[in-house]
């Protein structure tokens, strides 16, 4: 079987878990292939370069750079059948939300969320109108959708109205080996990964430092991720803040970078109000760091019994964790393995099988 995966939409740095997501998953089909079968990658021009072909996969780069979206956009519906019916394919997985509205084989998407329809204060006017028409037509015209939880699920029956969904929850990210940055950290630190926007609930955060910060002189805060729609919000909490000087913004940094700041960091915290699935807290686990989770949407999926869960929006709930986490070691030691148990549960195997 020639299988077609699309992963047109993946810029190198540029999107976050989705390229998690396409890179591990890669990884993980090809290892389930048999004699006969093969990968066929479609990608941009500057993605391509990025995967290795093999005798079981094929890397094809399309005449179009991934950072161009409207180019991008037109090349997955004009070119990309044409590739299809050169190639003889039997069925494209298109693994980034959207797919190819008419296709000469079936067709499966992955459509991770509806961050578009749950919070549109992340997205400007034209650009939640295309996402809106673009998962829309994806899930009606696919032959079937795949998402990263049954929260998601749940959502994309209810506001697509489309039934032929199917869950499989993603996996924990491999570790890279640490390298030292040329910034410096702090001993003692709350850690966040996440990109700036308003869903992220970072403000929330900021204001959970500021009162365990008063009663714990040597504790900071770390945030890494993009900078996004809530970066201006962001920086005005800061600026406000009495210890703002102990609160530290990284931004993009490489993954054996990430690798280092994870592993000492002192307690994960990631207060978002919406995800389609959360591999930092799955990352954090397996660096054996203890997590205090929000308990959104699919977060609470995936944290299961690996970490401490509370509502998004509530302050004293994350002060009260995070301070138990501080104060007892006994019960922070339990929740690291409890962590590490939950992050080796997760493979991505088991995804690929799956799926």
């Amino acid at each position: 079987m020639r299988i077609g995966l699309n992963i047109l939409y993946l810029i190198p740095g540029g999107v976050g878990g989705t390229e998690t997501y396409a890179r591990h998953l890669i990884s993980a089909l090809t290892k389930q292939l048999i004699e006969g079968d093969e990968l066929v990658i479609y990608a941009s021009r500057e993605t391509a370069p990025t995967f290795n072909e093999s005798k079981h996969v094929k890397v094809i780069a399309l005449p179009i750079y991934s950072s161009n979206r409207l180019f991008r956009l037109l090349a997955e519906q004009l070119l990309l059948p044409l590739y299809l019916l050169r190639d003889k394919v039997n069925v494209i997985f298109s693994l980034g939300y959207s797919s190819p509205f008419i296709h000469p084989c079936p067709a499966i998407v992955t459509i991770h969320d509806l961050n578009w329809y749950y919070h549109p204060e992340d997205f400007g006017f034209v650009s939640r109108i295309m996402w809106s028409i673009l998962t829309r037509l994806s899930a009606h015209t696919a032959n079937h959708v795949i998402t990263d939880s049954d929260s998601s699920a749940r959502s994309i029956k209810e506001v697509l109205k489309t039934h032929a969904v199917t869950p499989v929850l993603h996996a924990t990210p491999f570790k890279t080996s640490p390298t030292k940055p040329n910034f410096k950290l702090p001993d003692d630190y709350l850690f966040t990964v996440s990109a700036s926007y308003p869903h992220k609930n970072l403000t929330t955060l900021i204001k959970v430092f500021n009162q365990l910060a008063s009663v714990n002189p040597k504790l900071n805060l770390v945030i890494c991720g993009l900078s996004g729609k809530a970066s201006t919000s962001l920086k005005q909490e800061i600026n406000n803040s009495p210890f703002h000087n102990r609160i530290i913004i990284l931004g993009y940094i490489t993954n054996h970078e990430l690798s280092y700041v994870y592993s000492r960091a002192t307690v994960f915290v990631f207060p978002s109000a919406y995800e389609g699935f959360g591999y930092p807290v799955l990352e954090a686990m397996s660096y054996g760091i203890p997590v205090v989770s929000s308990n959104a949407t699919s977060l609470k999926e995936v944290v299961g019994h690996g970490g401490m869960l509370v509502e998004p929006y509530d302050i004293p709930a994350y002060i009260s964790a995070i301070s138990k986490i501080l104060k007892d070691s006994k019960f922070k030691q339990g929740l690291i393995k409890r962590g590490e148990k939950r992050a080796t549960e997760l493979q991505w195997d088991h995804t690929a099988i799956n799926t």
